[in-house]
């Protein structure tokens, strides 16, 4: 019998309640393995979805009741977070060394699991352009500048092109 919760690996206190037994604490422990896998994978999900929400202008990142907006996938990721978050935290109280080193374990597999699986961001040269213009007719004197910049080279890139008939995919900026 194990006195020191601490160092138990059949028994675990949850919440004030003992759970004893090395099946019940095989279980919370691919529970915490679990969660904190879990935890990883939302997290990266979160960003990529934050990330392309923030390269929109605000009224064009949707509603929170809009399903198919950014907006929504963004806050769904955020309460999926919180309520792994919050379970985290009830297995961590339960005080055990086996948990905890299965929470940086899971922390490694899920980090590593995440990115490993995760597609690579897609860029679209063609939006950035669009946006160049866009933000020409309302940016900053300095942000106008590098975009008049940017489109004097593009502009010459196209009648270079042209003039030499060239593929467009050849063309360097």
């Amino acid at each position: 019998m194990c006195d020191w919760y601490f160092l138990c690996a059949d028994k675990i206190n949850i919440l004030g309640e003992d759970i004893d037994g090395v099946g019940w604490f095989i279980v919370m422990l691919l529970i915490a393995l679990g969660l904190q896998v879990l935890a990883n994978k939302i997290y990266i999900e979160d960003s990529q979805v934050t990330r392309v929400m923030l390269q929109l202008d605000p009224d064009k990142r949707g509603s929170p009741f809009d399903v198919n907006s950014y907006m929504f996938k963004t806050l769904a990721w955020t309460f999926a977070s919180t309520l792994v978050w919050i379970a985290r935290i009830i297995l961590v109280m339960g005080n055990n060394l086996y948990i905890f080193l299965v929470v940086l374990l899971g922390n490694l597999v899920g980090v590593y699991y995440t990115l490993h699986n995760q597609h690579a961001d897609t860029h679209s040269l063609a939006d950035d352009i669009l946006s160049m213009l866009e933000r020409r007719q309302s940016g900053n004197t300095k942000t106008k500048a590098k975009i008049e910049r940017a489109m004097d080279k593009f502009a010459a890139a196209l009648r270079a092109q042209n003039q030499s008939n060239e593929d467009p995919s050849d063309l360097e900026f």
